[in-house]
């Protein structure tokens, strides 16, 4: 077998097996991702003495919380790094720069996930936890819209991921439809929890993080069926 052949193949292999790396690494970033935020019991909240509150007797749950919140990070960097380098894909131009941009997001999903660390480390016995509000507010107020841009960054790479794929005919428009529904959920159910008691903030954050999961771990689907 000459050298050409074989680096062809190798490149036949690579263009294959690239597609399966974004695929599995992409479903188990969603999954990983909806997994964690159901161990945060104070998803929606940011109150900072309603956060100590509901942290305190809930620690181990908040600390799991933030290991697969990490978890999921990571997963997501391989997942679109993938993408961006699968160019044999053939809706490639259009997936590269919304792949970029959801890569960026992820560093705010790490910054979001030592914040709730933070609220752990807060909660700890012994801590005076009256001296820690100040800077938990602080968190939850001037920090957040520090880290702000990088979360929207998140979650806007991600829709535009899924409009991407969608225009390019590889998948449903119901799955950008999905960051619609999101949308959706977010604002129909804020407005339910602060003036009823039919829903509340914890359980409003998680069905509108649950359509995003669930438009993203699609998109893996869609590449695996691309091998």
């Amino acid at each position: 077998m000459s050298h050409t052949m074989v680096l062809t193949s190798d490149r036949a292999t690579k263009a294959r097996s690239t597609p399966r790396v974004a695929a599995v690494s992409l479903i188990g970033a969603a999954t990983l991702f909806w997994v964690g935020w159901l161990f945060i019991p104070v998803a929606g909240v940011t109150d900072a003495q309603e956060i100590f509150r509901i942290v305190t007797p809930q620690r181990g749950a908040v600390l799991a919380a933030v290991i697969l919140q990490l978890l999921s990070m990571t997963l997501y960097v391989p997942a679109m790094i993938a993408i961006i380098r699968s160019t044999d894909l053939p809706f490639h131009p259009k997936v590269w720069r919304p792949a970029s941009v959801l890569v960026v997001g992820t560093l705010g999903g790490v910054l979001d996930a030592f914040d709730h660390l933070l609220s752990y480390a807060m909660t700890a016995p012994g801590v005076d936890q009256s001296a820690q509000l100040d800077v938990m507010r602080f968190m939850q107020g001037p920090a957040l819209l520090l880290i702000a841009p990088l979360i929207v960054c998140f979650f806007a790479g991600g829709a535009w991921l899924s409009v991407a794929f969608a225009r390019a005919g590889a998948v449903s428009r119901w799955n950008p439809g999905l960051y619609a529904v999101a949308v959706g959920i977010a604002l129909v159910g804020a407005a339910l929890a602060t003036t009823t008691a039919v829903v509340d903030t914890r359980t409003v954050g998680l069905l509108t993080l649950g359509a995003v999961a669930a438009a993203q771990a699609w998109l893996g689907v869609v590449l695996w069926k691309q091998r």
